[in-house]
């Protein structure tokens, strides 16, 4: 394949990647905005924009090897605003996910019913996954 191919394939893959990961973003931030989070989805979007934003990394260090020096800089400053809005987004999720779990242990603590009773041990092993989310993803 000629040089120039393998640049617009390997710019259109990154285009597919970019924006595969651009909706990743906006479904996980949807997601910790509601009040009912599914904590499931949140963890399965963050694994497919680590494996997404993987594969976009790559792509842009194979295609940066056709770029001229000038045209180079360009291409890193937008590589690493996609990893920036990737960190924030990660950020962004385990701190929510971590508030979310503070808050539910404190209504936990302060409930004395019976009915609450079950409500305890749920949200406990509810409490734990939280947390393994949150650390795992910090």
């Amino acid at each position: 394949m000629a040089e120039k191919d393998i640049v617009t394939v390997l710019k259109k893959k990154r285009t597919q990647l970019r924006t595969a990961v651009t909706k990743l973003i906006n479904t996980i931030e949807e997601e910790i905005e509601k009040p009912n989070i599914n904590y499931e989805e949140v963890e399965v979007n963050i694994e497919l924009l680590e494996d997404k934003f993987l594969h976009l990394s790559t792509t842009d260090a194979e295609l940066i090897k056709y770029f001229k020096p000038v045209d180079a800089d360009k291409e890193f400053i937008s590589s690493e605003d996609y990893r920036d809005k990737v960190i924030r987004c990660k950020y962004k999720t385990a701190k929510c996910l971590k508030a979310r779990v503070l808050k539910d242990s404190s209504y936990v603590f302060n409930s004395q019913s019976q009915s609450t009773d079950f409500n305890y041990k749920e949200r406990q092993v509810t409490k734990i996954m939280y947390s393994e989310i949150f650390w795992r993803y910090l």
